[in-house]
């Protein structure tokens, strides 16, 4: 499961990042660095900080639902709500994929990141990568069955 999530990751941002002007969907380090160094241009980074910003979205309403799931008392187990946040997580990507085509005619003839389509785009697919990393910390092992920590 764990090399299917960085598959996930790692296409979204290479996705992200090939076509949408160099954002970083799935990295909010990458992005951070990247603002850093536009800004010492003088340049505006709206769309780097709108991107990160929808990640974190994107993990927290990820996180508020399993947590409601989990507060149903034994209703879901963590296998049911790991399916249910995998389901979350991919109409995230399937809505990136119809929005991005829809939009992608705008999004090729643009040098601009801060393009109104590449932010739209990109937002969708930061809430997916931000989704991904709530389903992958639902999860891990607990510490006391593992041999690792």
């Amino acid at each position: 499961m764990g090399r299917i999530f960085c598959f996930a990751g790692g296409y979204g941002d290479a996705v992200g990042y090939e076509l949408l002007k160099s954002i970083f969907c799935a990295s909010i380090t990458g992005n951070v660095i990247k603002a850093v160094a536009i800004t010492a241009e003088k340049k505006y980074v709206t769309c780097i900080v709108v991107v990160s910003i929808f990640y974190g979205v994107g993990s927290l309403l990820s996180k508020i639902l399993a947590t409601y799931m989990k507060s149903l008392g034994g209703h879901f187990t963590n296998s049911i709500i790991g399916i249910l946040l995998m389901l979350h997580e991919i109409i995230y990507l399937v809505m990136t994929i119809i929005v991005g085509t829809i939009l992608w005619p705008n999004i090729k003839h643009t040098d601009d990141m801060n393009d109104v389509n590449v932010i739209i785009t990109g937002v969708i697919l930061s809430l997916g990568m931000g989704a991904q990393v709530t389903l992958a910390s639902l999860l891990k092992r607990p510490k006391e069955t593992s041999p690792y920590y």
